[in-house]
């Protein structure tokens, strides 16, 4: 029984659910429901009764449910200690979109709380940060794109709408919104091709067997608006960049009249991770940092 076992435990005991453990520890709950079986099994113990509602404890959950509490405080005593001493790393892997626009205010933010945390970040397109963490390359990925993966945990922290923008005094700044048929007729500035939204575009496009017709292709979108400003066409680009990064004197933020252009952001990790609670604590503040900036 180790560390972990011993988190999902105290959390199923304090909640009385299975699923509310899984939602505090943001851990599937199949896994929360396979660990406390493992250590049934091993021990051949019984912890909890389960029930269609909840869980009651057994006289043996309420006894090791004690000497958990006093675990988990040493343990976490102990981890104390240790970031005051010495660096803690953290390997991570990140899209070029996240890398490049948010990870700066992450990272920032996590050593305002954690000045002793190590953070080692590179920038990958999706594809090569999934692969990374399949083959344990890297331990935390960061992608904008939805995947499904057997070996895979995906958490999904934030939904972006995919927008359109155009200069201020262009004649569509007036627009409420964009239909797909109506945007279909305009030229388009769109990231390149292995970022997340473009990816999105392509497939909405391609769903509704609307033309594409792309006339600038960047990877940073700062560039797009530039060109999008020039009246060189419409950029297409998550509603966080404009939003946050640019100056709203000069732009046209216009809804797109579709559901399918939503790009999630997601963070990645193999099922069998053993990942330091310090991980963890990176991605709730990443969360929070999305959270002040108004894009939950």
């Amino acid at each position: 029984m180790n560390y972990k076992d011993l988190i999902i435990f105290e959390s199923i005991f304090r909640n009385g659910s299975f699923n509310a453990a899984s939602k505090e520890l943001k851990i599937a709950q199949p896994t929360i429901s396979r660990t406390i079986n493992n250590i049934e099994a091993k021990y051949n113990i019984s912890l909890f009764v389960r029930s269609t509602r909840d869980v009651i404890p057994t006289q043996k959950a309420i006894e090791l449910y004690e000497l958990s509490k006093e675990t988990i405080q040493l343990y976490n005593d102990l981890e104390n200690v240790l970031i005051k001493c010495e660096s803690i790393p953290l390997n991570i892997s990140a899209s070029i979109n996240l890398h490049r626009h948010f990870f700066p205010l992450y990272t920032v933010k996590m050593k305002e709380l954690y000045p002793n945390i190590a953070l080692n970040v590179e920038a990958n397109t999706n594809d090569e940060v999934i692969n990374k963490v399949l083959k344990n390359k890297t331990n935390l990925g960061f992608i904008d794109k939805n995947i499904t993966h057997k070996d895979l945990v995906v958490h999904n922290y934030v939904n972006d709408s995919i927008v359109a923008v155009c200069s201020i005094n262009s004649k569509y700044a007036t627009k409420q919104f964009f239909t797909l048929e109506e945007l279909s007729k305009l030229n388009l500035l769109l990231r390149t091709k292995n970022h997340g939204d473009r990816d999105i575009i392509e497939d909405v496009f391609e769903k509704y067997n609307l033309p594409l017709n792309i006339s600038l292709e960047n990877d940073i979108g700062i560039i797009l608006m530039n060109a999008a400003i020039n009246d060189l066409g419409i950029a297409l680009l998550p509603s966080a960049i404009p939003r946050v990064f640019y100056d709203m004197k000069k732009i046209k933020i216009i809804s797109i009249k579709n559901s399918d252009f939503v790009q999630p952001f997601n963070y990645i990790y193999r099922k069998d991770a053993d990942l330091n609670e310090f991980y963890f604590k990176f991605t709730e503040t990443c969360l929070s940092v999305m959270q002040r900036m108004n894009l939950m």
